[in-house]
């Protein structure tokens, strides 16, 4: 049983992992599931068996990119840097991971505004645990005296809201014009605005 349960993980991976590329290059509209199941090398009747619909095949995707922006955050909480110097880390590898999937990024935010209830609470759950990821580097820094006794999931979500502005800072669609580098922001976070 176990083996059937590990070929049919590996098998849903590896249709992710098609989804990915193929979005990564084209609009989500323009993806046919024919096109996905040919990348994975299984039939189109395949895909249905793992995923309910194309629209859910692109929330597991969404929601992989969410888990591996959480993995990040861990990887980086987890090492020995000083809090500081931990979110310039995180900052710095989640850009290079969006400037990866910048096409991804780029078209899920108009997609998200059609979603159902459930899958609504399933994203909010995803950005919870992220939210909750980032934070344990917030406490770290005002644990080791390195940050000021700000709630940490407040200062959390004010890094994480400046997620879109790295994955767009590179994109004809950005909204915020000029240099916009991780130093930049983390700086601004750290230290503010005011003189």
């Amino acid at each position: 049983m176990e083996g059937k349960n590990i070929k049919y993980e590996n098998k849903r991976k590896k249709i992710i992992k098609s989804v990915l590329r193929i979005l990564n290059k084209r609009e989500y509209h323009s993806c046919p599931v024919d096109e996905i199941a040919k990348s994975a090398g299984v039939a189109k009747g395949t895909i249905y068996l793992y995923f309910k619909s194309k629209e859910e095949l692109y929330f597991v995707v969404f929601f992989h990119m969410i888990a591996r922006i959480q993995e990040i955050a861990r990887e980086v909480f987890d090492s020995k840097l000083p809090a500081s110097k931990q979110i310039y880390l995180f900052l710095r590898k989640v850009s290079t991971f969006t400037k990866k999937y910048k096409n991804i990024v780029n078209i899920m935010k108009p997609e998200l505004r059609t979603i159902d209830r459930v899958t609504h609470e399933k994203m909010h759950q995803k950005f919870y645990e992220l939210l909750r990821s980032v934070s344990l580097i917030i406490q770290k820094g005002i644990d080791e005296k390195e940050f000021k006794r700000y709630p940490p999931g407040l200062v959390a979500a004010m890094l994480l809201s400046f997620l879109p502005i790295i994955a767009q800072k590179d994109s004809k669609q950005s909204l915020i014009p000029g240099e916009i580098s991780v130093k930049t922001i983390t700086e601004v976070l750290l230290n503010g605005i005011k003189k």
